[in-house]
């Protein structure tokens, strides 16, 4: 019973804090992360503690207990769940003392204005080399008649060299294209950014967006698709003087809808996957919604606390910085390059080998520095995204395109990285920055350069363009 207590006594203050927030910032992507953060850390232990009761939950995460290790109701699970939620509550805390207020206005200069032609036109050169890295994979996938998720990410999976690149390219052609689309959404009254559209802009967008979905799903890559649309999603909200409702809800049914399937659809042999596709009906659907509300999705990187908890995991005080320092250095030309906190992880909990698992973020500053680095790690997330919300109220028209669009993006992308951010160690921060911050930053700064120059000339470098 005092584990019922506990997370309800958690969750309400996590409630009241996130309220807090949302009251200060009025930006729609602090209680979005917030309950990202929640899902990933503490909303698994509700079921857990449920079956471990003698309910049953519906939930189905036994697998994960019998390639890793068995859950306990006992001290070591409640002190995780406390270092998970204090994990939480520092990131709140520390947004509501650093972050500004919100809600009114304070632009210092109007609007930048984006070329989408070079939006798309990027897109479409990142697809198509994305697609010939993986091509040799998909004819073997084809060929074994087997889904092309297990040709590239199962077992037995022949990798190909470039994979690495082959997903840097789904985020350059799909995350600024999603943001592209937002801006295009958001009319002549844009805050942020804003661009000249037509019939033939909206087609293209379809199209890129459509096949990049369409890729995405037979391969299986549903994070990158739910990045890009949570980063199209919140910029819209962002930069939209009067977001349609309808436009929003219409976004998120089609998003929910794509993503249930998606679960399904990833095991297809990619010889059935059109088939399999044409005859999709309701009841599929709505297997698919059960599916995805019964996943062990919430539980891989829940686990991890109580792992190192009750195994008495040694700490490595800083791996994860080393592994992080070293991590440009490509593994083929440094085999023996230090690796991440998750193999440390892995390895000291006894994980069956052979399989992927998952590790929590708080965990990965937990086992670099025990009780303190979970607020470290709180702190730190806490502060960034702070201040990224910050910077998007002190744009300048002397800005330079790339510095502005950091500014206008970086709030928006944190908050749609958090899904990838809560299920990696510190050495995420990597990611972060490639993903989040450098890619949307340099392709639409880039479209913004173009739209510029093409209207101004190269020296019209401070001038601004009325939407």
């Amino acid at each position: 019973m005092e584990f019922y207590v506990l997370l309800a006594f958690l969750t309400l203050a996590i409630f009241a804090l996130t309220l807090a927030v949302w009251r200060k910032t009025r930006e729609l992507a602090f209680p979005l992360g917030i309950g990202f953060l929640y899902y990933w850390s503490l909303f698994g232990a509700w079921s857990i503690v449920t079956d471990k009761l003698g309910g049953q939950s519906g939930m189905h995460y036994e697998y994960l207990e019998r390639k890793m290790f068995s859950i306990k109701l006992d001290s070591n699970y409640f002190y995780a769940i406390v270092l998970y939620a204090l994990f939480i509550i520092v990131v709140q805390v520390v947004i509501l003392i650093f972050s500004r207020q919100g809600g009114a206005e304070n632009r210092h200069t109007l609007p930048r204005q984006i070329s989408h032609a070079a939006i798309l036109y990027i897109a479409c050169a990142a697809g198509l080399f994305s697609y010939w890295i993986v091509k040799d994979s998909i004819e073997v996938a084809a060929a074994l008649n087997v889904s092309a998720y297990a040709a590239l990410r199962g077992a037995n999976a022949d990798v190909p060299l470039l994979f690495t690149v082959h997903q840097l390219c789904n985020s350059v052609a799909l995350v600024p294209t999603a943001i592209g689309f937002a801006v295009l959404c958001s009319g002549k009254t844009s805050k942020l950014l804003s661009g000249c559209s037509s019939s033939w802009t909206i087609l293209m967008y379809l199209i890129v967006l459509g096949a990049m979905s369409a890729f995405c799903v037979m391969l299986g890559m549903k994070n990158q698709l739910f990045v890009a649309g949570l980063a199209g999603l919140l910029f819209y909200v962002a930069n939209a003087e009067r977001p349609k409702k309808l436009l929003l809800i219409s976004a998120m049914l089609v998003g929910f809808i794509g993503f249930s399937l998606m679960e399904s659809l990833r095991s297809v042999p990619l010889t059935d996957l059109v088939s399999a596709m044409r005859s999709l009906d309701a009841a599929d659907l709505v297997s698919a919604f059960k599916f995805l509300a019964s996943s062990d999705e919430a539980f891989g990187a829940h686990l991890s606390m109580y792992g190192v908890v009750s195994q008495n995991v040694p700490l490595t005080y800083g791996s994860s910085f080393v592994s992080l320092a070293v991590s440009p250095i490509p593994r083929i030309l440094w085999p023996s390059r230090p690796s991440d906190i998750y193999d440390y992880y892995a390895e000291h909990v006894g994980a069956e080998p052979g399989q992927g698992y998952t590790i929590h973020h708080a965990t990965g500053w937990y086992l670099n520095f025990g009780t303190l680095g979970v607020v470290i790690g709180g702190t730190i997330f806490g502060y960034i995204w702070a201040k990224c919300f910050n910077r998007r109220f002190s744009t300048k028209p002397t800005d330079g395109d790339w510095t502005y669009c950091l500014k206008a993006t970086a709030p928006t992308m944190i908050a749609a990285f958090i899904p990838s951010l809560i299920r990696a160690g510190p050495e995420a921060y990597k990611g972060l920055v490639l993903e989040a911050f450098l890619i949307p930053t340099a392709v639409v700064g880039f479209a913004v350069f173009k739209q510029r120059k093409r209207s101004y000339g190269i020296e019209g470098r401070f001038k601004v363009v009325t939407p």
